[in-house]
């Protein structure tokens, strides 16, 4: 009896447990399925960097089209939104860290640039001498790259239904080549952003020396408020790699306190021209050129590794003083000659050390101030170019500068520096 009872509580039980199960499934689905898809769409994507920077080289097209909406204060009643239109085509060569292009603003000369280590530089004509120019490419290439928005992407998706209807415009790609072409939209994460132009910045310092110990750049917060959603064109080629074809990003930055305009961007950019992998080229050098290819191979890993031996030279040196040191105090350390000479140096320490610190800290803060006067000077140095061309649309800069601080931001965005 009463395991005809606890037989007919248990298929109550477990139909009840599947009625819940059955119950939830379809809100359950939906969710793993979003995930499992989405997860999926950020693979491609990162797939498809890595090849590209597998590359390593390759050639692009962008433009950038930025809006100023005045704000709602007094001093803008009857202004209206004011667009500005920058091309630039150019290629990219990773490995090298170097980037060169070409610029073509409103209102003004071609402009050449070349980007090499972070630095940049400008000419007007190939007869000219290149000269260095404080350059942003912060809007159309974060860390020197034109792909350097997926850093910061979220929200990774595949475009498809109703919104991938009008993919592909006949002007834009013949039908032949749309059937391998994915589409994927994302938003851009500005916190993300501008934290990584800030590493990516302090790493290109540290590694030219200009920052000092001790000191950490903040992060530049207008883009950290900035808002943004892209999308990536991924074509999938015969020999089955997946390469990015063409980058929309729009980003929208809003007005800072007091400011008189907020700036909306859209930058287009279509990738092109790319090289085969590196280890590619590397097995086609070694069949042909057996020497060169070794040549190029132990040049390159001496260059990757210059940072490494630097930091393993300094580990070792550290660690034999140590050594030494604690060799003569076992062999030495209870001789009167060398109580007092050891007592002397710790006295030394104790006296000098507040001293250096001090003087190090005075130079710290010289380093810091001499830092911020050349970030503020780079935005006044753009600030005053968009003043003088809208103010004076007919006139054609001569000024490298002026030319170059078209292609940034014309709005506050400046990094700078404070001690830890």
């Amino acid at each position: 009896m009463f395991r005809k009872q606890h037989r007919k509580h248990m298929i109550i039980i477990v139909s009840l447990i599947f009625g819940l199960v059955a119950i939830a499934l379809p809100s359950i689905l939906p969710t793993v399925a979003a995930d499992t898809v989405q997860s999926t769409a950020r693979q491609q994507v990162a797939l498809a960097v890595n090849q590209a920077g597998e590359s390593g080289q390759y050639r692009y097209q962008t433009t950038i089209v930025q809006t100023h909406y005045p704000t709602l204060l007094l001093e803008n009643v009857g202004r209206s939104a004011r667009v500005e239109t920058i091309e630039l085509n150019g290629t990219v060569d990773v490995p090298a860290d170097s980037m060169l292009l070409q610029m073509k603003a409103p209102n003004s000369p071609e402009l050449q640039i070349r980007i090499e280590d972070g630095r940049g530089y400008g000419r007007l004509t190939a007869e000219d001498e290149w000269t260095e120019v404080q350059l942003a490419t912060d809007l159309f290439a974060p860390g020197g790259d034109p792909m350097g928005f997926l850093a910061s992407a979220e929200n990774i998706r595949l475009v498809e239904g109703a919104l991938a209807d009008d993919t592909f415009p006949a002007e834009l790609l013949p039908v032949s080549l749309t059937s391998n072409i994915t589409r994927y939209q994302f938003d851009v994460n500005g916190q993300q952003y501008a934290t990584a132009l800030r590493d990516q910045l302090t790493e290109q310092l540290v590694r030219n020396g200009e920052l000092p110990a001790g000191v950490t750049l903040e992060i530049a917060q207008h883009y950290a408020d900035m808002t943004g959603r892209g999308e990536i064109w991924i074509h999938q080629g015969e020999n089955g790699r997946f390469l990015p074809i063409r980058q929309i990003v729009q980003l929208d930055f809003p007005a800072q306190t007091g400011a008189a305009e907020w700036v909306s961007a859209e930058i287009t950019t279509a990738f092109s021209d790319w090289s085969a992998p590196q280890a590619d080229l590397l097995a086609a050098d070694w069949r042909g050129n057996p020497l060169g290819a070794l040549s190029t191979l132990a040049g390159s890993v001496l260059a990757n590794s210059a940072d490494v031996l630097r930091q393993v030279s300094l580990i070792v040196g550290a660690t034999l003083l140590v050594v030494g040191g604690v060799a003569l105090l076992l062999v030495y350390g209870r001789r009167r000659e060398f109580q007092v000479a050891f007592n002397l140096i710790v006295i030394t320490t104790m006296v000098t050390a507040p001293l250096l610190q001090a003087q190090q800290a005075s130079a710290q803060s010289e380093q810091i101030a001499d830092f911020n006067a050349r970030q503020l000077a780079l935005q006044e140095e753009i600030t005053q170019a968009s003043q003088e061309s809208e103010a004076s649309p007919d006139t054609t800069f001569s000024s490298l500068a002026q030319q170059a601080a078209m292609v940034a931001l014309t709005s506050t965005c400046v990094i700078t520096a404070t001690s830890d």
